[in-house]
């Protein structure tokens, strides 16, 4: 941890936590332009950026990537704007669609045993504050 200027391993863990991510630069710009064109071009090249991202890591969570973020930016909001909730196996989909997209965390089989009655309740209860 010496090599990366941090006097102990905490630091450098705090260090490695609070270090941007790669874009993220590039991302705050986009949102401070007085102009919405260059955001505009960004965003309608995001499906390019997606298709990329399967296959460029294509492993078993990239999977199915392309269909997931069409579901979950086409489908997903008329399903919730629709019916109000979501079902266990809608937001298990969420789930596989952030898992997807970033570091790989073991939480679906947690997601997978909700019951989809209290999914369908509380993501009612969520929706219907928002």
């Amino acid at each position: 941890f010496e090599k990366f200027g941090a006097t102990s391993p905490c630091l450098y863990y705090w260090r490695v936590a609070m270090s941007r991510r790669p874009g993220s630069d590039a991302a705050a710009e986009l949102f401070q332009l007085e102009s919405p064109a260059r955001f505009d071009a960004a965003l309608a090249r995001y499906p390019e950026a997606v298709a990329l991202k399967a296959a460029v890591a294509p492993n078993t969570t990239t999977k199915g990537l392309e269909q997931l973020d069409e579901w979950w930016r086409v489908e997903r909001p008329s399903v919730i704007e629709t019916k109000g909730y979501l079902t266990a196996e809608e937001l298990v989909r969420c789930v596989e669609w952030k898992l997807a997209r970033g570091k790989f965390r073991p939480l679906l089989k947690l997601v997978k045993t909700n019951q989809d009655s209290k999914v369908r309740a509380t993501t009612k209860e969520a929706f219907a504050l928002a």
